[in-house]
């Protein structure tokens, strides 16, 4: 019987702390970031559950590259009218023409709201069809979401009927992935599934993305990686943005058109990581200071909690920033 393993794998922004803390999922990933996603059949185990623990998995010799992973707006997929309350989207393919991965090429949809991340559903194709929760979201993450804590769901899927699954926020430490790279910060999800099915994900803090799970009982585990950040520009309609000079050496301005009340304008560098964060109140400018940041290319994003000239609040604009050297 051949098995078919659906990996839910919710990828957030959190806080790092002593004890990572997941406050919120308001920092889902750029639109547009890319990754290559890889999958072995070692027998690697699960690591250990508690405070500060350093997981080393380097040495699983028998990943393959699978094909990329991409966040996507959901209102740009083909399946946004099948899930029109999804706020994120995973979109998959197999490029790297791995098979048996249990991961098909396919859209996976999100609903992130203030109080949990759930799955709504998902797209795959050649292997079935639109597969959905009855709800608002299987839930795979509470806010806030701290160490030891744990959440159970019950939600009616089209693909599967009654469907369960208990996550436990049971450790985090350092990881070592499989290809060799260390992440500190991480976070350590236990999740039970439907049939007696435990799954690990291991997730960094910054931003919180998967970049690792183990599935023990099959001898499966896939790495998430080499994020190739490829964002386009995007401005809200009716709001003009500018930021000059860019590239900049010292410092640039970030200039609209209207005041912008609370807003958040957040700069990630190109493995997707934050690096830095500003609030602009009551402002239609604001400064942006080099600081100690290296010479390169950086992404901007600004997000507003009220509408901006009859847009909605979140994401108003992204774009490109490039730091020189004088």
């Amino acid at each position: 019987m051949k098995l078919k393993i659906v990996i839910i794998l919710t990828m957030l922004c959190g806080i790092a702390n002593a004890q990572p803390v997941i406050p919120n999922g308001n920092n889902y990933p750029l639109l547009g970031t890319t990754g290559n996603y890889y999958i072995g059949n070692d027998s690697l185990g699960d690591g250990t559950a508690g405070a500060n623990q350093v997981w080393n998995f380097n040495g699983g010799n028998s990943m393959k590259k699978a094909g990329t992973y991409t966040f996507a707006n959901p209102s740009s997929t083909p399946y946004a009218s099948t899930f029109p309350t999804a706020t994120g989207c995973r979109y998959i393919d197999s490029t790297g023409g791995f098979t048996g991965s249990g991961i098909y090429a396919g859209y996976n949809y999100d609903s992130i709201n203030a109080t949990k991340c759930g799955v709504l559903g998902r797209e795959y194709f050649g292997v079935q069809d639109s597969c959905k929760t009855s709800s608002n979201g299987f839930i795979v993450l509470k806010f806030p979401f701290n160490y030891t804590d744990s959440v159970f769901d019950i939600a009616n899927q089209s693909c599967y009927g009654n469907d369960s699954v208990s996550v436990v926020y049971d450790g985090y430490g350092t990881l070592t992935t499989p290809l060799g790279n260390t992440y500190s910060n991480v976070i350590r999800v236990k999740g039970y599934h439907r049939g007696g099915s435990i799954l690990y994900y291991f997730w960094t803090t910054n931003p919180l993305m998967v970049v690792f799970f183990t599935f023990p009982q099959y001898n499966l585990s896939g790495e998430y990686g080499s994020w190739l950040t490829n964002i386009n520009e995007h401005v809200a309609t009716n709001l003009n943005v500018g930021i000059s000079p860019n590239p900049f050496s010292t410092q640039t301005t970030l200039q609209t058109d209207n005041l912008l009340h609370n807003a958040t304008l957040t700069i990630y560098n190109s493995f997707g990581q934050q690096v830095k964060s500003l609030v602009i109140s009551h402002q239609s400018s604001v400064v942006i200071e080099r600081g100690n940041l290296a010479s390169g290319l950086y992404f901007v994003r600004l997000t507003t909690p009220s509408p901006v000239l009859g847009e909605g609040g979140g994401e108003v604009y992204t774009g490109k920033l490039v730091i020189t050297d004088k």
